[in-house]
């Protein structure tokens, strides 16, 4: 058995490729950095052989896959399989005919299946984007029904952000023709899906390097839609164009804790802080929002804690620290840490972090020597 069996097999026995892309990452990083230098034969040959498993599964599994979701997860864990296979092998020539088939025959798969993507990959190659190349990527996204998979174009256009200086006016008019539409769609619905309200983010965010009057026009329609990720990139969107957003929606984001102290940054950034409410504008207040925005990311908490307290303040190298104990019942947290309280801090400088520790674990007889410890010890 090598260091990596368990993980291995861990893999092999489940269908989340979610999960799997994430552990396969995570075995290639480590390979990269510096770990397939220090690799056993057995070592090798094991990864070497996971790996050519994994993509005869991934082979059988894409083409069955229920949505395209689902296939995009499987893309993931192709790249990183792909990945895992090159750096055990170590550069050399030791691979088999078997090996570089079940290699081709996954890489061809997966680029007939990202049509849309490799579109908008071969479309920002050009050295100028006009309309009719834009459109050519419309005919591809206009007819898809399924509605992560049109998500993909924004997500696409915001992977290529530095290079939308490459887009003609009129090639700029026809994408804004076409956000402008489905705006419009979404925002006759009465509620919108998980997928449709990602779609809307994306859009929200990227159009900025496209937006027209309508675009604009439709974006402060978009603020009235109480999902704050949503809003967020809308209001984002609106300040760089200068665009009045309203004062009850900067309230409602204000009184979010995810969302405050971005929120607040974004308005200082355009000069526009008179609209955020002081009652919401404490050093404190700002700090716990930054806390919790950290804790809600997929790969902390994924929610806001149950409960979120100041301990105190402390200094650290001419740096503030507001020092929070928090509480959750993440599925995130192993059960020895689940409705207990764990620390995390937070700077107005930047900083903000917490590795889920046990505030049990620093507890003094008083909360000054507490914090002294927590200084000591975590910051």
């Amino acid at each position: 058995m090598s260091k990596f069996t368990q993980m291995l097999e861990g893999i092999e026995a489940s269908n989340d490729f979610d999960a799997n892309a994430c552990a396969l990452q995570y075995i290639c990083n480590m390979l990269e950095g510096g770990g397939a230098k220090s690799l056993t034969k057995a070592d090798a040959a094991e990864l070497k052989r996971f790996a050519i498993s994994e993509m005869r599964r991934l082979i059988a599994a894409i083409p069955e896959a229920e949505n395209y979701k689902s296939k995009y997860s499987m893309f993931c864990c192709e790249n990183w399989t792909v990945g895992i296979f090159t750096l055990a092998n170590g550069g050399t020539d030791n691979v088999t005919e078997e090996e570089v088939d079940v290699i081709n025959q996954l890489i061809t798969l997966v680029r007939c299946e990202q049509v849309l993507e490799n579109a908008i990959d071969d479309m920002f190659k050009l050295e100028k984007i006009d309309r009719a190349d834009v459109e050519e990527v419309l005919k591809i996204v206009k007819p898809i029904k399924d509605l992560f998979r049109r998500s993909l174009l924004y997500s696409g256009l915001h992977e290529y952000a530095e290079d939308m200086k490459k887009f003609t006016p009129e090639a700029k008019s026809a994408l804004a023709g076409f956000v402008a539409a489905e705006f419009r769609a979404m925002l006759k619905k009465d509620a919108l899906s998980e997928d449709e309200l990602t779609s809307l983010e994306y859009a929200s965010d990227v159009c900025k390097y496209f937006a027209d009057g309508e675009i604009y026009d439709l974006l402060e329609e978009i603020l009235k839609i109480k999902n704050q990720t949503v809003r967020f990139y809308a209001l984002q969107t609106l300040l760089s164009a200068k665009r009045d957003v309203p004062a009850s929606v900067i309230r409602e984001m204000a009184e979010d804790l995810s969302y405050a102290e971005l929120t607040y940054c974004e308005l200082a950034k355009h000069g526009r802080l008179s609209l955020y409410p002081d009652e919401y504008s404490s050093d404190e207040y700002l700090a716990k929002s930054e806390m919790v925005h950290w804790l809600v990311y997929p790969t902390e908490l994924n929610k806001q804690p149950d409960e979120i307290e100041l301990v105190g303040k402390v200094a650290k190298k001419k740096t503030e620290y507001y020092i929070f104990k928090y509480k959750s019942d993440s599925d995130n947290l192993g059960d020895e840490l689940k409705g207990k309280w764990l620390i995390g801090w937070s700077s107005r400088e930047g900083g903000t972090f917490s590795n889920f520790d046990l505030l049990s674990d620093f507890e003094k007889k008083t909360v000054e020597k507490t914090l002294k410890n927590i200084a000591k010890k975590l910051l």
